[in-house]
């Protein structure tokens, strides 16, 4: 099995009320799950590494990870794709820590025989896992 997971964050303000969405779906398209969540105050480029890794998590959590060959995590936010295929380096220390964690669950991932990537889309590719954050900041 493929996942294919959409994930963005969201914040007004920078830092501001912020917020991710995540959709998993297999290689079929359809919606396997959804999740969104508020995170408090905090920057954008946090609730968008934050998206990543409650869905690395979510996917550790909930799925059988025998069955699956490949996750791709897909985002809008090119630094955040750039960063985590290490084409730039993160130097913001907060960032770091989620950079870390991010790339220790990709590590058992892999372990497993379990391929991932991260892959940058535009906005409008993107929209259920905007809606989703934003649905979050809507309603707060």
């Amino acid at each position: 099995m493929i996942l294919n997971i959409n994930t963005d964050g969201a914040s007004r303000g920078n830092p501001g009320k912020a917020s991710y969405g995540i959709v998993i779906k297999n290689d079929e398209g359809e919606i396997l799950d959804t999740k969104k969540d508020f995170l408090g105050i905090t920057t954008n480029n946090i609730a968008e590494y934050t998206g990543v890794l409650e869905a690395l998590k979510l996917v550790k959590n909930r799925y059988n990870l025998e069955k699956i060959k490949k996750i791709n995590i897909i985002s809008d936010s090119e630094l955040l794709v750039k960063q985590l295929n290490k084409i730039y380096k993160v130097k913001n220390l907060n960032l770091k820590k989620y950079f870390d964690e991010i790339e220790r669950i990709k590590k058992e991932f892999i372990e497993k025989g379990i391929e991932v990537s991260f892959k940058h889309v535009k906005r409008e590719y993107n929209k259920e896992a905007d809606a989703l954050a934003n649905e979050v900041l809507d309603n707060i």
